[in-house]
């Protein structure tokens, strides 16, 4: 029915705790940036904005030499805003404004090699995302005749795959570490909801993001 693509940059942060094999992580990331719109017409340039938080509590065991296995679950928030609000596609149709929540259970696995003074290290994780409610909400009110709608998902899934080339900085800590990354959702159409101008549904759809992030690591 529609599609869109663009970049988006923004910030990423995590942090890891380590305690008698046990791992504990909380991330957080950000990204905002422009995307083109195809389908009742075209707009180009629409502000997006994503937020996603996660909490992982994982398992962690030597494997081979110098490296790290790491089972892990848990829970994460992704929150993506497209506000194409008084604008008018080529067609003559009006954009508004799209609220799109996910909650989701990650569950992966990550091997990460011990990191040396001089080489670069590389790991990688892999991750299933079962998702199991997400909320959208079409801020339609600012188009004369209509209300806001409000629809639910509770079926769908993800997965994401990403790598880790990280070099230490200096004998005292510290590191660099450089993230290619790749994740995907697939989600199912949601329940037809109905008011005063008929039924509503949010279509089946995907997303594919790809990426780099460099961090800094203390």
């Amino acid at each position: 029915m529609m599609k869109e693509k663009g970049s988006l940059s923004g910030l990423a942060g995590s942090m890891t705790l380590y305690n008698s094999l046990a791992m504990i992580r909380i991330e957080v990331n950000y990204a905002d940036g422009n995307m083109d719109y195809n389908g009742s017409g075209r707009i180009d340039g629409i502000p997006n904005t994503l937020w996603e938080t996660r909490g992982l509590l994982g398992r962690s065991a030597p494997f081979g030499d110098a490296k790290l296995l790491t089972v892990f679950i848990g829970l994460g928030y992704r929150n993506l805003n497209d506000d194409s609000s008084g604008r008018i596609s080529s067609t003559g149709h009006h954009g508004y404004e799209r609220e799109q929540l996910y909650y989701y259970a990650p569950i992966g696995i990550e091997l990460k090699n011990r990191l040396s003074s001089s080489d670069w290290n590389v790991s990688g994780r892999a991750e299933y995302d079962n998702f199991f409610y997400g909320k959208n909400t079409s801020y339609l009110s600012t188009i004369p005749g209509y209300s806001d709608v409000q629809l639910e998902q509770n079926y769908g899934h993800g997965y994401r795959f990403s790598l880790e080339f990280e070099k230490a900085l200096s004998p005292q800590g510290g590191a660099i570490i450089v993230n290619p990354f790749y994740r995907h959702w697939n989600i199912e159409k949601s329940q037809i909801t109905y008011n005063s101008r008929g039924g509503w549904y949010e279509p089946a759809n995907t997303s594919d993001e790809y990426g780099v992030a460099v961090f800094l690591s203390f």
